[in-house]
């Protein structure tokens, strides 16, 4: 009787199982032995090559056993992965989506933050008073002007209105120079940059005042020495323009100066004849102011 005796050497989870196959394999090898003696040697022959198969047989089956248990092993240990992949991103997503909540929370903390400090810049620029105070508002030129402030501002400007050069000084001197009104403005800055501008009208009259003479209604230029002309006498006047008309409206005289006078005559130093004429007197004063008159002129 031939024994043999095959020896697989596998991991620890599969040690029984291939134990059983080893003993299943040598009892099988056992109930082939051949009793002949004299065909022991074609019989040992080929008992070999079946043995010799049936080992291979054996070790094929124990490699798929192992191979199944080790696939088995591999899927079980992927399923955890894939368990704690999931785990872990639902976890994440959940962080993710607690992260948000708490940006949004954060947003919505700073906007009413954000909103108070809009409403306290508001505040103090409402705070910023400034307020113009002058010794006077209407004079004659030159017209002499104080200007003083009243407010809580740490800065000033003055413009004048007049073309002069603008000033930073709190508290302002100037003299307007030509009659007009002006429009001063103060410009005042707080200790936060908020600015304020205020503004005064100053009214500045002319020191001349001009006047003109009433116009005359009748004469009579007889050489007499009374009424021979008529002259228009006035003060501070700049322009002056008299136009004497006949009754049809034509042009007879007319004179451009104080001066100047109207003796009876025309244009071409003839004598008018006696009647009535229409005169129209136009003046400018230094001070602007306009004179105009309109009459009717006896001669005699």
């Amino acid at each position: 009787m031939a024994t043999a005796t095959y020896y697989l050497i596998v991991d620890d989870s599969t040690q029984e199982i291939n134990n059983s196959i080893v003993e299943d394999a040598t009892t099988l090898l056992q109930n082939r032995v051949v009793e002949d003696d004299a065909k022991a040697g074609a019989i040992s022959s080929s008992s070999s090559v079946q043995t010799k198969n049936n080992e291979q047989t054996i070790v094929s089956a124990s490699t798929e056993m192992v191979t199944e248990q080790k696939d088995i092993k591999e899927k079980t240990v992927k399923n955890s992965i894939n368990e704690e992949t999931t785990i872990v991103d639902n976890k994440t997503v959940e962080k993710s989506a607690s992260t948000q909540q708490n940006s949004t929370q954060t947003v919505q903390q700073n906007a009413p933050e954000k909103s108070k400090n809009t409403e306290k810049t508001i505040v103090e620029q409402a705070n910023l008073t400034v307020k113009i105070k002058t010794n006077t508002v209407r004079g004659k030129a030159p017209l002499d002007v104080e200007f003083n402030v009243e407010g809580n501002g740490v800065a000033y400007s003055w413009d004048f209105g007049d073309g002069s050069e603008i000033t930073s000084q709190e508290n302002s001197f100037h003299t307007f120079s030509t009659p007009g009104k002006y429009v001063v403005k103060l410009t005042a800055i707080d200790k936060n940059a908020n600015a304020k501008t205020v503004m005064q009208v100053i009214t500045v009259e002319n020191n001349i005042t001009s006047s003109l003479a009433t116009v005359p209604t009748v004469f009579s230029p007889n050489g007499d020495g009374i009424n021979d002309v008529v002259k228009i006498d006035g003060e501070n006047i700049k322009e002056f323009t008299a136009v004497v008309r006949d009754a049809k409206g034509n042009l007879v005289f007319e004179w451009k100066s104080l001066e100047g006078f109207w003796d009876g005559r025309d244009l071409n130093n003839q004598i008018l004849p006696k009647g009535t004429y229409y005169i129209v007197v136009v003046a400018i004063g230094e001070d602007g102011e306009k004179h105009s008159e309109k009459k009717s002129i006896q001669l005699f």
